[in-house]
């Protein structure tokens, strides 16, 4: 069973959000949830476009890491 919910922005879109977490039953609780969703996704795109992220030609596990730590402290 999945709970669906329609969050309308104040510019008038709409966002459909659907949860099989049937407790949480507040349209607020999901409004905040998603706002931090999409910060998340946001400081990915950022990494991305500013650090090179996504040009570490490394093979290894471990290589990839550090890679990927460096980014995160440019």
């Amino acid at each position: 069973m999945v709970r669906l919910f329609k969050l309308v922005a104040t510019n008038g879109d709409i966002e459909w959000v659907i949860t099989n977490d049937l407790k949480q039953g507040s349209v607020h609780f999901i409004q905040k949830a998603s706002e931090v969703r999409w910060q998340i996704e946001q400081m990915h795109r950022e990494l991305k476009q500013l650090t090179g992220l996504e040009q570490c030609q490394c093979r290894k596990a471990r290589s990839q890491r550090n890679h990927l730590a460096c980014c995160y402290q440019a």
